[in-house]
């Protein structure tokens, strides 16, 4: 028997209802792939004067807003850092700039200015030194046990590299030479709202857990299919 004109249009009818369904479970699934997992900001923080690692060029930035008291940070810098550099940093996908967050007050901030100089002279050496501050971070129990002090900052300027001049990075750190380095960093940090440290930022979106390499892997996955 011949289907009425009314069964055809039903059948019609559903299958484009059908069809649309499908399409919009595809358009979601593929959606939900660049979902933003974390908050949103307007623009990224800018790279200029910030000590870099990787290729400058590289398509995406990510920000570490960190405190060489801060023994996150330190837990950071030696489990995520690596696994960052091995898979993104060393493969031209992605740099990392470093911006100081002084948060645990003078010495922080001591060791903020300490790093600043050695960027500024010793560019070649920054990350080696970066990293030896939060190797000879102490196993303490309060993170705001002094440990931080001109001469401890100098020894690690010595082990970190023979080039680093100690006696001119000691004249720095008495005169408080990049203070307004960390000014600036201090107004970044407002800007962006940063409250914890470390603090991770993909391109303009602060990430809600930095230690999450799956949830920092997948942000950078789905920005850099949008290149």
């Amino acid at each position: 028997m011949t289907p009425s004109i009314n069964m055809k249009i039903l059948i019609i009818s559903t299958l484009f209802v059908i069809g649309s369904l499908i399409v919009g479970v595809i358009f979601y699934q593929n959606s939900s792939s660049k979902e933003i997992n974390g908050i949103e900001f307007d623009q990224s923080p800018k790279k200029e004067g910030q000590p870099i690692k990787g290729d400058s060029e590289a398509p995406i930035t990510i920000t570490e807003f960190g405190d060489y008291k801060c023994p996150s940070c330190k837990a950071w810098d030696e489990t995520v850092f690596p696994l960052l550099e091995r898979d993104y940093i060393n493969t031209g996908k992605v740099n990392l700039i470093y911006i100081n967050t002084p948060f645990h007050g003078e010495e922080s901030e001591l060791a903020a200015m300490a790093g600043e100089y050695v960027w500024d002279n010793y560019s070649d050496t920054f990350w080696d030194f970066h990293s030896k501050i939060f190797e000879e971070q102490p196993a303490i129990e309060s993170h705001d046990d002094p440990w931080i002090t001109e001469d401890k900052l100098i020894d690690i300027a010595g082990i970190s590299s023979e080039r680093i001049d100690q006696e001119a990075l000691r004249t720095a750190l008495q005169e408080q030479m990049y203070r307004d380095n960390i000014l600036t960093d201090v107004s970044i940090l407002n800007e962006y709202e940063i409250e914890k440290t470390p603090t991770i930022m993909v391109e303009n979106i602060k990430l809600e857990n930095p230690f999450d390499y799956e949830l920092l892997k997948q942000q950078i996955d789905a920005l850099l299919e949008e290149e």
